[in-house]
Formats: C-alpha cells, structure tokens, sequence
C-alpha cells in the first residue's frame, strides 16, 4: 500500500493516519520526514523519485526504521507562502528545471499541516542536483553509478526493442487464433514499467474492478488465462478481444470498423475515434483499479489493411487519395503523462490524424 495511486488532490489526515495505522514502510515511492532542515538534501530526494519511479514524500509525519510512527505536522502561519517556497527551491536546484512537481498543505485536526508532495515518474530525460543525478535505491536516494545511468539513458531505447518483441509475439499468436484475411485493428497500452524485471500488477484479484469490453463492441463476459483478465468476442460477424497482462498491459484486437464484402475494403474513421476516446478513459480507470500509476504509451496497429481507404460516414468516400499499400502497419507509440480528458482528445487526434494521413490526407477531412 502507497498513497501514489491514490488522487493527489484528495489524500487527507486520515489517509496518512492509515499510513501509521498500517505501518506502511517507507519504500521506493514513499518518503516521510518530520521536518526539513537542508533543502538541498529535500531536493535530492525529490530528483531520486523523479528520475526512477515517482513518489510521495510527507513532511510532518514522525519515523522509526521507515515506519511511519505519529502525525505531528508543521506549525504554518501561512500555508500558501510555505508552498511557493517549496516550489522555488525545486526550480532552482534542477537542472534541467523540474517544473512536474505538485504541492499542497494537508490541514490536520490538531491545526496544524502536512506538507505533501507528489513527483511523477519523468520520461524526458534525467533531472540533476548540484551536477549529480540522483535516484531511488529502495527508501534511500543515491547517486547514479555508470551502470544505472547507462540504463537510465538508454532505458527508451531498451523499452522500444521489448516492445517490438512483444508486438510480434502477439502477432504470431493472433495469426494462429484469427482468420487474419480480415482487417482488424490492435491497440496495446503499454506502461513505461512493463518490461522491467519483477512488475506485476494484481489484475486477477482486482479484476472485478477492471472493464475488459472489446474496443467497438461494449458486451463483456470475463473469465480469467494464465495471463490475466480476458474477454473475447465472435459473433454476428464481430471478432475480438481485450487481455489485460500481470504487468499492466492491455491489449485490445477488434474488427469492428472495417467494411466487410466492400471494395475497396474501409475503415470507419468516426467510429475508430469515438471508441478509441472511450477505450482510453476505460483504462485509465482500470490503471487506477491495480494501482498503476506510470505514464504509459498507447500503440495502434492495422492488420491486413493493405488497399483500406480510410472512410467518414459509413461507406462514403469521394476520390479518396490512396490506399494504405502495405499489410500490416504500425503507428508510433504515443504517450501518456497524465490522466487528464484534455491530454486524451490531445493523443486521440495524433492517431486519427496519423491514420489519415496513411489514407492520404494531409489533415482530417473537411466533412469530418
């Protein structure tokens, strides 16, 4: 238990009593401190969950050996000025500046706060204190070595090869379950964690929690694979399914917006958008189900779309440009930093407008 699934914005004095109560240790996403006397050293911690996992830190919370012991809180005669000062020292110490952090004053009963702070896990790059790159070795922070820096640069490099291994696994074993002469569309989302050594997410014991409807399709029946969560569809001409894996990936296969028995074959663009903005609302609400709190990348594949035109209502089009001209496609990752609808509709337009652009089309139509 951490509180860094948890909203920010709403994480209260009883939420930090359940910490005490719970003896929830310290750990490589949580920090307690009973005050804070060098705000370099405060600095330093907040570079180590920024350049690893992520984490929150609590100011006014008492330990012994990691253990959250008593809720003391800070005496402030002015909760807004003490956070400016927070925020201050965290842009000046960073190079680059690290600008992601949130902030806030928890009031307590006793009249007194608790300072909180909430550092997402950051993906642009790593973050420096006084020319050292600090992270996260379990509850302590330390300065990377060369091994952890080499892995830490390289570290998206190394996540797209895991992917790609992954994605062609997948590939085999739907060539093996499906009749790929039809089209179908694959949506993985994929958390910047999976692929790291010992993730695992409890989508089987939460998996009354977790919506597992097939992307176009809202029916859903689940049962339980060795690999997790699944639901599968093959009905009335409609194929498909959505697996949710142990370490946080969902993957979602439908044929729902492809025109059968049609030449050329279409794809239903309107409908392929509207599902997708509802499929990504759906697993941000499963993320939050198993505790899943990195950012995570969205990736959309077309199979066996060689000679698709790309369509806007039902099976219209006009002289549309061109064909796709290739069998499979593969659109790049886009990533997700935060939950907010806003960054949704932002990745949602990427994909459609990339698809469109495979289509021919310089934008999305003007009919749109």
């Amino acid at each position: 238990m951490t509180t860094f699934s948890q909203d920010f914005q709403k994480i209260s004095e009883q939420d930090l009593q359940l910490l005490v109560q719970n003896r929830v240790i310290e750990g490589g996403q949580l920090e307690y401190k009973e005050k804070i006397s060098n705000m370099t050293s405060l600095v330093e911690e907040i570079v180590a969950f920024a350049n690893t996992k992520g984490g929150d830190l609590f100011i006014g919370i008492e330990e012994k050996d990691g253990f959250p012991d008593k809720i003391i809180g800070l005496e402030l005669n002015d909760p807004s000025k003490e956070l400016l000062k927070y925020e201050q020292a965290i842009r000046d110490a960073t190079d680059p500046e690290l600008n992601s952090v949130e902030v806030r004053a928890i009031p307590l009963a006793n009249g007194r706060y608790v300072i909180a702070l909430r550092v997402p896990r950051i993906r642009n790059g790593l973050h420096m204190v006084n020319h050292k790159v600090m992270v996260r070795a379990g509850s302590a922070k330390k300065p990377a070595g060369m091994a952890e820096l080499r892995q830490l640069i390289h570290g998206e490099e190394h996540f797209n090869e895991k992917y790609e291994v992954f994605r062609s696994q997948q590939l085999q074993k739907l060539c093996d379950r499906y009749d790929m002469e039809n089209s179908f569309v694959l949506v993985h989302y994929v958390p910047i964690s999976s692929f790291e050594s010992g993730v695992s997410y409890p989508v089987v014991e939460n998996r009354q929690e977790i919506n597992v409807f097939i992307l176009g399709y809202n029916g859903a029946n689940p049962t339980v694979n060795l690999d997790g969560p699944y639901f599968g569809v093959n009905i009335d001409g409609i194929s498909g399914h959505t697996q949710v894996y142990r370490n946080g990936i969902v993957e979602q296969l439908s044929n729902r917006f492809f025109s059968a028995n049609v030449e050329p074959k279409q794809m239903d663009m309107p409908s392929f958008e509207r599902s997708l903005e509802d499929s990504i609302l759906r697993q941000n609400r499963n993320f939050e189900a198993i505790g899943m709190t990195d950012p995570y990348y969205i990736f959309v594949n077309l199979l066996s779309v060689k000679g698709m035109i790309g369509s806007m209502v039902g099976n219209l089009m006009f002289n549309p440009p061109q064909p796709i001209d290739i069998d499979n496609v593969r659109l790049p990752g886009v990533l997700i930093e935060s939950r907010g609808v806003e960054e949704m509709r932002q990745a949602v337009n990427q994909i459609v407008i990339q698809l469109w652009n495979g289509f021919g089309f310089s934008q999305r139509p003007q009919i749109y």
